[in-house]
């Protein structure tokens, strides 16, 4: 008895017919239409409202036209005239709704705009349907009728995956409704890393697009950086092309649209992927579509967005396995895997490696080794080449070996350039381990498969389990699965193989090491876990198409065995399981078993029984994992600086044209570049370059050391270092003081002051040779910079350390502070306060700058001048405390209370800028500044006067895609602790420097190879099926009778 069986015919209803499928793809392509057009008005500065309005009554005269020629046609009865006169009535109640739900929902009650706009579309796809069929075209013909349009056939076929999509986007929307995610309310799925990183590179990729910029090299994060890198390891996804349907400040909107329609597609493709190689077209596969789109894997991940297109990639690549097994058939399998790669290569190296074991597992399961293609080859005798070839493992092994290479050869033109970007990244820095560990204990594991689990998403701490929740439903059918005697054993057999697999690769360092593209994951862990729930759901799936086999008993003794099992974790939990878990999964699988045995024994109709798999399926969707979503950030927090930080930057970009960097001096993301769309320094990225990110830590910059830094205001060495022309103020810190800044322009609500640096150096300029033996350690990073100026200008001691006056400690123990340097502390146990109390003094009347850094210490706290700032200490940091006086008194205080350690250490390092000796050396480096006479996104080219021979510093990070030509001479480039520099000798010179992405030639000729070879397979099969159907037209004519 095979359950998942829908043999219906090809019919029509009053609801799902040819006329309803056909006015709804219409309206849909008119709606996006509409959407396009009105973006490419506002990027012709057309006003917002006069854009919408134009772009509704150009769409509203297609769709017109497109409703009267694809879906009415010649049904309609009504007269022209009259057709066109209701139109336009139709025109003016859209216009009409649309201002009512305006001023009902976004006036009077302060819902978003988008939500009226979603509200007004769905009202007037409604109206417009009964509206155009009755009163328009006066079209009386009963829709049942219309059953024989290609397109309806082929949604008549698909209408599971079409149901699965959008039963998926309700329960998406019915989330994001919960928790009042934007539209609904004003929150975001924003957070982590998708806030800080993703979020602000995807509006640089928008503004790219619009602006026609490069996508070889940006200016804007990091002082430069790979963007081609960036964009394909964040924002290649076919579906980011949605992207242009929203606004510029609609990133979190475009974000939170993206994910819902991913998960509605994973859920789609599963659906898909089950009619079509399980046979299986009814509402089990929708519900099956739903649990694992609605995995573990996409509850902890769903942020991490540029992952979760291989979960609806993944059933069309495994798909595509199957036909080159059944059939040699390897298009599909290319086309999805080079989406894939392109979408991303990082998930696609480990789709790879389980196209390998799928395709021995589903190959096994259905054949053996000796299985040949045909039967007529065999029967001659002797041996030949022909029936090695014939055996069906080795063609169809073959066949997936040679499309999988033609795959990454017809994508080389991004995987080795990308691959290039990441020899200089953390992600290839690791090293293969040494010694076997494993993470985890079996139990644990298994109880890792229940609903209402605490996701995870760190890698460090005990325990570290995989997101492999899969749903309740496969957890009581795997076990079924075993039992089924009517499931062949060698089909049990391989894909339990494939399980345990997977489950040991979660477990053990090396195997986990070598999915992770040999790299340990800087949290985020087992990310391939999605995998694990495509077999287990695939797996569960067969039980319902030999249910015949399964008894009420097994039923019974699984749920059994499984409400101990849960017991057991309610009385040795988990880190990942509370008090919902248990109670969530034990009611789920009460209900389960108890539908599977009315299922069995009243033994219902393939209807009935798929309508409550699915119902049950949406049920434990909406109950078990709204609780795993986690939504932290507003939508208005986001967006509120846009005008003020557009105004300042728009206002800089008027009145300076030349090539610089600006910063602010307190960042809202950890890529506000990108963000606000200025040429900064800060950056977060797995691509930024190692060296360059460790450099910038030991610089004193806010940083992790391996793939990010972030701007504080800094000394003006570091600005002069890093071509830092601009600062904008926005409240936080101390003020920039005039002695070494300018303020240049004021934003027109007050709330940013843009200054200029007094100290500002251009990109590049000329240093003493005796900077290469610059010093870059961990430690103080006030004697990095100092070593860097006086290496590179002669003048030493441009930092002078101020003065320790005194060290008072209240409930805790610390010896006299009197210079910079470590020093331990030991809190009293059971004091009320624990502070440590430094008194300093300032030893220039210039500013004066504070490193502290400390392993349990989170915060400090700075006085001077009556003003008091609160300094995070999570990740240490410069922090700017203004100008002082010679003599002033600096107050730090140090809240040392901590839960984790009562006896630790901090490091402070504080120091007075001397100005006479930042002044000398400033003009040292000033004459040999080089002169910017042209530069552009991958090109800066220019002029520069040496004294006498030394090195061409620029504060580029070192990338060996840029050739630096001096008087038109290719000169050896070096890497000066991670960035670019060169040697040049004494006199007048010019500069060009021009950036390639290493390996894009290359990959581009690979590339063009495969392309061909594949045009021209093409073309030859296609010659060869011609000459096929040509001697099949000849043997058929002979054989006619005369």
């Amino acid at each position: 008895m095979d359950l998942t069986q829908n043999r219906s015919k090809l019919h029509a209803d009053k609801i799902m017919n040819g006329q309803t499928v056909n006015y709804t793809v219409v309206f849909l392509i008119s709606f996006i239409f509409m959407l396009v057009c009105k973006q490419i008005l506002k990027g012709f500065s057309v006003p917002a409202n006069i854009s919408l309005l134009v772009s509704f009554l150009v769409t509203g005269v297609l769709n017109f036209f497109a409703v009267k020629k694809l879906v009415f046609h010649r049904k309609a009865v009504s007269p022209l005239y009259q057709q066109v006169l209701f139109f336009l009535l139709r025109m003016l109640v859209a216009c009409g709704v649309y201002q009512l739900a305006n001023f009902l929902f976004y006036t009077t009650l302060g819902a978003t705009k988008s939500l009226v706009v979603c509200m007004t579309g769905i009202f007037v796809f409604l109206f417009n349907y009964v509206f155009d069929r009755y009163i328009t075209f006066e079209c009386m013909e009963k829709p049942e009728a219309y059953q024989n349009g290609r397109l309806y056939k082929t949604v008549f076929a698909n209408r599971f995956s079409v149901l699965t999509f959008f039963l998926a986007l309700f329960c998406i929307l019915f989330i994001y409704l919960i928790y009042k995610l934007y539209p609904f309310g004003d929150l975001t799925v924003l957070r982590m890393d998708l806030y800080h990183q993703y979020g602000p590179l995807f509006t640089e990729l928008y503004d790219r697009v619009t602006n026609l910029d490069s996508f070889l090299y940006s200016w804007e994060t990091g002082g430069g950086s790979s963007f081609l890198g960036n964009y394909f390891n964040y924002l290649s996804s076919p579906l980011n092309i949605i992207i242009f349907l929203f606004d510029r400040r609609q990133m979190p909107f475009f974000v939170t649209t993206l994910v819902a329609l991913k998960a509605a597609l994973s859920a789609a493709t599963m659906t898909y992927y089950l009619k079509k190689s399980r046979n299986a077209n009814s509402y089990f596969s929708a519900g099956f579509g739903i649990l694992y789109a609605f995995c573990g894997y996409f509850l902890a991940y769903y942020w991490n967005i540029m992952w979760i297109d291989a979960m609806y990639l993944l059933p069309l690549l495994v798909l595509g396995i199957e036909a080159i097994i059944h059939k040699t058939d390897c298009r599909l399998y290319i086309a999805v895997l080079c989406i894939q790669f392109f979408s991303s290569y990082y998930i696609a190296y480990m789709c790879c490696i389980f196209a390998v074991l799928y395709f021995l597992v589903y190959y096994f399961s259905n054949y053996a080794i000796q299985a040949k293609c045909s039967r007529g080859l065999w029967q001659q005798k002797g041996f030949s080449l022909k029936k090695v070839w014939d055996l069906r493992f080795i063609k169809s092994g073959v066949t997936f070996a040679a499309a999988s290479v033609f795959s990454a050869a017809l994508l080389a033109v991004v995987l080795i350039p990308v691959y290039m970007i990441l020899d200089s990244c953390s992600a290839t820095s690791d090293t293969f381990p040494t010694d076997a560990s494993t993470y985890f204990n079996l139990f644990d594991l298994l109880a890792n498969h229940l609903a209402g689990l605490t996701t995870t998403i760190r890698s460090s701490g005990g325990d570290v389990l995989p997101n492999i929740y899969s749903g309740i439903l496969p957890v009581i059918l795997v076990p079924l699965y075993i039992m089924n005697k009517d499931i062949r054993l060698r089909e049990k057999v391989m894909h339990l193989l494939l399980v345990a697999f997977l489950l040991v690769s979660f477990d053990s360092n090396y195997l986990n090491f070598i999915w992770h593209a040999f790299h340990f994951p800087n949290d985020l862990p087992y990310r391939f876990s999605f995998m694990y729930s495509f077999v287990l759901i695939v797996i569960a799936f067969r039980v319902f198409q030999h249910f015949k086999a399964v008894k009420i008993r097994d039923i019974a003794a699984v749920g059994l065995a499984l409400i101990v099992f849960i017991t057991l974790v309610e009385k040795f939990p988990t880190n990942y399981s509370t008090s919902s878990t248990i109670f969530i999964s034990l009611a789920l699988v009460i209900v389960w078993c108890a539908a599977l045995m009315l299922i069995k024994k009243q033994q219902l109709k393939t209807f009935a029984a798929g309508v409550i798999v699915l119902s049950l399926c949406i049920c434990e969707v909406l109950v078990a994992d709204c609780n795993s979503f986690v939504f932290t950030q507003n939508y208005s927090n986001y967006t509120e600086n846009y005008d003020t930080y557009e105004e300042a930057i728009d206002a800089i970009k008027e009145q300076d044209d030349s090539f610089y960097r600006m910063e602010l001096s307190h960042l809202v993301t950890r890529m506000d570049p990108s963000l606000y769309n200025y040429p900064g320094v800060s950056v977060f990225s797995s691509m930024a370059y190692e060296e360059t990110a460790g450099l910038q830590y030991n610089l004193g910059m806010f940083g992790n050391r391996i793939n990010s830094y972030t701007y504080n205001t800094q000394t003006p060495v570091y600005n002069m270092m890093f071509g830092l022309k601009y600062i904008m103020y926005t409240g936080t810190g101390a003020r920039p003081s005039e002695n070494l800044y300018t303020p240049v322009y004021t934003t027109s609500d007050g709330v940013m002051t843009v200054y200029e640096n007094k100290y500002y150096l251009p990109v590049a300029y000329g240093v003493d040779t005796a900077v290469k033996d610059w010093k870059n350690y961990e430690g103080d990073p006030f004697a990095i910079q100092s070593d860097y100026f006086e290496k590179a200008t002669g003048f030493a001691d441009v930092f002078v350390p101020v003065i320790y006056n005194g060290t008072e400690g209240s409930g805790t123990s610390i010896d006299e502070v009197t210079q910079n340097g470590t020093f331990y502390y030991s809190n009293d146990a059971g004091a009320e306060e624990n502070v440590v109390t430094l008194t300093l003094m300032a030893t220039s009347s210039s500013n004066t700058y504070l490193y502290f850094t400390s392993p349990v210490i989170e915060s400090i706290t700075i006085m001077h001048g009556g003003e008091v700032y609160t300094q995070s200490t999570d990740n240490p940091y410069i922090f700017d405390i203004g100008q002082c006086e010679f003599g002033d008194e600096i107050t730090v205080q140090i809240n040392t209370k901590s839960d984790d350690a009562t006896d630790s250490y901090f490091s402070i390092y504080a120091y007075s800028l001397d100005q006479d000796v930042l002044d000398m050396g400033y003009d040292v480096l000033n004459r040999s500044a080089m002169n910017v006479t042209d530069y552009g996104d991958t090109h800066i080219d220019g002029e520069i006067t040496m004294a006498r021979e030394g090195y061409l510093y620029t504060s580029v990070p070192y990338d060996a895609g840029w050739r630096v030509l001096i008087d038109g001479e290719e000169a050896q480039t070096f890497s000066l602790n991670g960035l670019l520099c060169t040697p040049i000798s004494a006199g007048q010179h010019t500069v060009e420097m021009h950036y390639t992405p290493r390996g894009i030639v290359a990959g581009a000729c690979i590339t063009a190879v495969a392309a061909a070879g594949g045009i021209a397979v093409l073309i030859l099969r296609g010659r060869k099926r011609k000459k096929a159907r040509a001697a099949v037209a000849v043997q058929n004519a002979q054989e006619l009778p005369e």
